[in-house]
């Protein structure tokens, strides 16, 4: 297997910066995410696929927190875990 271009390395780094913007939202301003969360999924003119099954979840408040921060922890290790192979990647390991 060939190295990435050395390019790749912070232009991967730089994008991966920009998942954890959700979660730590979700962690820091929880009341006021989940509130706009809910208000963009109940306007009528909004057309989103499956709004339904999105607003009855989202009604049991405490157990969506969960999920949402659960989630985003996962993805967060899943971000971090690629960087980390995108670095080796480049340094040849």
């Amino acid at each position: 297997m060939e190295k990435p271009p050395i390019g790749l390395v912070p232009v991967f780094l730089l994008f991966s910066l920009v998942f954890p913007s959700d979660p730590c939202r979700l962690r820091f301003k929880t009341d006021q995410y989940y509130q706009d969360l809910y208000n963009s999924l109940n306007r009528r003119s909004a057309i989103y696929p499956f709004r339904e099954f999105f607003v009855r979840h989202m009604e049991d408040k405490p157990r969506w927190i969960f999920h949402r921060r659960s989630f985003g922890l996962m993805g967060i290790a899943a971000v971090l875990g690629a960087d980390v192979f995108v670095v080796m990647a480049n340094l040849g390991y």
